[in-house]
């Protein structure tokens, strides 16, 4: 959790993207390559789990990772 920039309502759906940096974080800050959150989603998912976040434009953001109790038996 975070009470930062935020991310713009059409950002959101492109945010766990591969090299994705929503206009915002452009313009106020000048390093990231947009990597982190597409390698967390790719972790997460591939530990069966999910990742997401909610988030207002000027007052922060929430993310979360959320695991199952019980993973399914490979087969």
């Amino acid at each position: 959790k975070d009470s930062g920039i935020g991310v713009p309502e059409e950002s959101k759906h492109r945010l766990f993207s591969q090299f994705f940096r929503a206009e915002n974080a452009i313009a106020t800050e000048t390093v990231g390559s947009g990597l982190g959150l597409y390698i967390t989603r790719l972790m997460v998912e591939a530990s069966g789990g999910r990742v997401g976040f909610e988030s207002k434009t000027g007052e922060g953001s929430r993310f979360f990772i959320a695991f199952p109790l019980k993973l399914a038996a490979k087969k």
